[in-house]
């Protein structure tokens, strides 16, 4: 996250702390949802109780099982798809769509202004401008 939002909030380096200041804070738990290992802890074992309800998925398994986890969503959305939309390699033109190469590439990434003030912005902004890591967790 710490590439992604100093790439998307360009001019504003002097909000963010240096990647290695990031990574401890991060590693002793201090981010915008508390302790991160915590907050996914909460979700997986939620979804071992409602397996019906919440869908987890691993890094590892998207990353070599990309295939299966798109078509284990569009089930678990009750979309599955059809035999003429795996006919036409609907499931693979996702895969691309999705991928951070073909996202990466959207014209607003290029060009878009970020709103000043944004809650959204301002919750992942660690330190050193209008935040403090104790107001944020």
């Amino acid at each position: 996250m710490w590439h992604f939002f100093r790439k998307v909030i360009p001019g504003e380096e002097d909000l963010f702390v240096s990647i290695e200041e990031g990574f401890e804070l991060f590693c002793k738990g201090l981010s915008s949802y508390g302790p991160y290992w915590d907050h996914v802890l909460g979700y997986w074992k939620a979804s071992l109780e409602r397996p019906d309800k919440i869908l987890f998925f691993k890094y590892e398994d998207l990353k070599k099982e990309t295939e299966a986890c798109v078509r284990k969503l569009a089930d678990f959305l009750e979309c599955p798809f059809s035999m003429d939309e795996e006919r036409e390699g609907t499931v693979q033109k996702i895969i691309k769509f999705c991928s951070f190469e073909s996202l990466s590439d959207f014209e607003v990434n290029k060009t878009g202004k970020q709103v000043k003030g944004h809650r959204f912005v301002e919750i992942y902004i660690l330190g050193r401008g209008r935040l403090e890591i104790g107001e944020i967790i």
